[in-house]
């Protein structure tokens, strides 16, 4: 084929391909987590904490805390992946919860449920919104 796609270009053609290929999922791959709003925030860290997924409820959660989280997460593990005395709440409850913002100066937002009347309040740490039980804004 010479020229116009000869066997011997195959090889090269295909590196290339698979060259340009790694470098997309590299690069879409590297890309920064979206950034969530309170709400969806807020509806993700409960949601992770029913599923016992510590990972995400620590990630989701304010500098001030994550150990805390962590430690929670601990004897929710020790416990069969739920923490005593907790109130059971199904997913389907947690699905058809409204989240809602009552609060947001663009540094602390507070997220309020039908069942959590006191709010979930949160933080922007890094540009990014967290979880912070210890933080309340006034509403």
């Amino acid at each position: 084929m010479g020229g116009n796609g000869t066997p011997r270009e195959l090889p090269a053609l295909i590196g290339r391909v698979a060259a340009t290929m790694v470098l997309l999922v590299v690069l879409t791959g590297c890309q920064a987590e979206p950034d969530l709003t309170p709400e969806a925030t807020a509806r993700r860290w409960m949601e992770a904490g029913m599923d016992g997924d510590v990972q995400t409820v620590v990630m989701l959660s304010c500098d001030a805390y994550k150990d805390l989280a962590r430690s929670l997460g601990e004897i929710s593990a020790r416990n069969g992946g739920r923490l005593p005395d907790a109130r059971q709440v199904t997913r389907d409850d947690l699905a058809e919860l409204q989240f809602r913002v009552v609060a947001n100066d663009g540094e602390h937002a507070l997220v309020r449920t039908g069942d959590l009347d006191a709010g979930l309040p949160l933080v922007r740490e890094r540009g990014r919104w967290r979880v912070c039980p210890s933080s309340r804004p006034t509403d």
